[in-house]
């Protein structure tokens, strides 16, 4: 082939046998990067929603000229959806939602296709909050923008939807959507692909996060979440049981078994060493969603997390044990021994992700699902104190991910060990720190509209993504794509993945809006 030219074939058949052996060489025996090479690409999202809502509120409340005599708004006079408008809304001034989430694509993509240690991220992520203290400081130097700007301030703390798990679900989905193809490109770091045996990659680190976002807004956390303020827990069938309940579990099932014919069919590339030979991650999620279901109805409340905290430590005792027999026939034993073999990374990984969701479920029905009720500044002191006690677990968790990490057994999603459970969930505490500022920091809610849909709408985009990596692998000679190319691509596929979530929630709010004018005109 001509150098510089990718050479493409426009039809997508089965894929030939060097091609694929090629393919899975380019994404093996990675060793990972830094722990805080793989956080920076994921506070740079956070980072990017607090500089956007900032300069949206000064140039909002500049020009609509809010009222400082207005009064503070009471937990009974505030609603929970902003479509009435008012300080704190996104207001007609505001970035267009398109505009705001082609932003973050962009910076979200230049910072997951640089090398690693480059200075560009970590400059993108000062930048950011510069700009961010830009607009504080013109708030605080006018008198009545800053008043205006503390009026804002407390009209979102009575928004009721849980913004920052919003956006941490939203920011994961894009992530993963994004390095899913991004990694069959040489323009993404090698640093960030999945670790072959130990190591801390960007995208071991997805998998956890993808656990723990689902974990978040659970129906048993929400429905149980009154629990923990002293009103007595609801009954199960409402809380994650029933249909809805089933349809968790089955629905990744359908998908793994459909995704192994396809990739047995079209001879696509597999990294056997993540899960197995027949399995994939849509089987763990099953399987962890079904074995969650059962741990609440066969296990108190209060007993799911000290469980869960004796099974992960019982998991790492096992690698460990006989000079860590386990561990390295994990790691190094060849496959054809037959299914358990074939498939022991999978197999073996359920219960440690089991136990990283029910932790991140309990967590999030003890510190995020109670009620927050009463005036402004008794809101504000709630936040504050579950924020508090949340940067406190994270401390916690990032002292644990030390322990077993230097003092036990290397950090590992393939044998899904103590470290690698308590690195995912320091993380994914510490994202919420930092998204939950950006809520109790801006004065009006980030529009990122992007982060909203993919939040409401996993299952579809994750479908599209998928199936669109398959399509840009088998047309595309991804691994001799230069780099602007490879931009353009990543850039047009993230844009079509996007456009389904975006589709479904405006159809979903429009029919929510038919809904309440056909109540109105009844009511009348």
């Amino acid at each position: 082939s001509v150098p510089g030219v990718v050479p493409t074939v426009f039809v997508c058949g089965p894929m030939h046998s060097a091609t694929r052996a090629e393919k899975e060489a380019f994404v093996e025996g990675l060793d990972g990067s830094t722990i805080w090479q793989c956080l920076v690409p994921t506070l740079v999202v956070p980072a990017a929603l607090l500089a956007e809502a900032n300069l949206s509120a000064v140039l909002e409340l500049r020009r609509e000229g809010v009222r400082s005599s207005e009064a503070l708004p009471t937990a009974t006079n505030c609603v929970d959806e902003r479509s009435a408008g008012g300080v704190g809304a996104r207001g007609a001034h505001s970035p267009p939602p398109t505009l705001s989430g082609v932003l973050l694509v962009g910076v979200l993509l230049l910072t997951l296709t640089v090398p690693v240690g480059s200075w560009i991220p970590t400059v993108l992520l000062l930048v950011l909050l510069a700009a961010s203290g830009g607009c504080h400081y013109l708030a605080r130097r006018d008198l009545a923008l800053r008043a205006a700007w503390r009026l804002a301030k407390a009209n979102n703390l009575f928004y009721a939807r849980r913004n920052f798990i919003t956006a941490l679900r939203g920011s994961v989905m894009l992530m993963t959507c994004v390095c899913i193809l991004a990694v069959d490109f040489p323009c993404f770091p090698r640093e960030y692909g999945k670790t072959e045996t130990f190591g801390t990659g960007l995208m071991d680190l997805g998998v956890g996060l993808f656990v723990v976002s689902s974990a978040l807004t659970s129906r048993w956390a929400r429905a149980h979440g009154t629990a923990s303020q002293g009103a007595s827990p609801p009954d199960m069938e409402s809380a994650g049981s029933g249909a809805i309940g089933v349809l968790v579990t089955i629905a990744p099932l359908l998908l793994g078994a459909l995704r192994l014919a396809v990739l047995k069919l079209l001879n696509y590339q597999e990294h056997v060493s993540e899960y197995g030979t027949h399995w994939n991650f849509f089987l763990s999620l099953a399987c962890v969603h079904g074995l969650a279901a059962g741990a609440h109805r066969c296990l108190p409340t209060s007993m799911v997390m000290p469980m869960c905290v004796m099974c992960v430590l019982l998991h790492q005792y096992v690698l460990i044990v006989s000079d860590g027999a386990l561990t390295k026939w994990i790691l190094t034993a060849p496959r054809g021994g037959g299914f358990f073999a074939d498939n022991r990374e999978g197999l073996l990984g359920i219960l440690p992700l089991t136990c990283l969701y029910l932790i991140a479920e309990e967590i999030s029905r003890r510190v995020f699902w109670g009620k927050t009720t009463g005036s402004q500044r008794r809101i504000v002191e709630q936040y504050r104190y579950r924020f508090t006690k949340l940067g406190v677990l994270a401390a916690a968790l990032w002292f644990a991910y030390t322990i077993f990490a230097h003092g036990v057994q290397p950090t590992s999603r393939r044998l899904s060990n103590g470290a690698y459970v308590a690195w995912v969930l320091a993380s994914a505490l510490s994202l919420l720190l930092a998204f939950g500022a950006v809520d109790l920091i801006a004065p009006v809610v980030p529009s990122a509209s992007i982060l909203n849909a993919m939040n409401r709408h996993q299952l579809p985009t994750f479908i599209i993504a998928n199936l669109l990596t398959g399509a840009v692998n088998l047309s595309v000679d991804t691994m001799h794509a230069p780099g602007v190319q490879a931009r353009v691509i990543l850039l047009a596929y993230i844009a079509v993945v996007a456009v389904v979530p975006l589709v479904l929630e405006f159809r979903r709010s429009r029919g929510q809006a038919t809904s309440a004018r056909e109540g109105r005109r009844k009511a009348l």
